[in-house]
């Protein structure tokens, strides 16, 4: 019976605080608009199904297809993988 009202108390506790109402205020970063972006890069079809994405440096990105555990390296000045 100790047990019981142990874990129904648990699990009301877990439910309860999962239950967030107050709005998230994010950050912005500094110096950046995101209505007005400095360049926009438009990826090549074969990279629209990609899960990750990420930059290698200035210039390269590498993207990631997991489905089949595919890097791909895209240099965005020659606009080429």
């Amino acid at each position: 019976m100790k047990i019981q009202i142990s874990f129904i108390l648990l699990i009301t506790v877990m439910i309860l605080s999962g239950c967030n109402t107050s709005p998230i205020n994010h950050k912005r970063v500094a110096g950046y608009n995101f209505k007005s972006p400095d360049a926009r890069v438009v990826l090549p079809y074969i990279l629209h199904e990609i899960s990750g994405i990420n930059f290698v440096d200035s210039s390269t990105l590498v993207c990631i297809q997991d489905e089949k555990g595919i890097l791909f390296f895209y240099d965005i000045l020659r606009n080429e993988i």
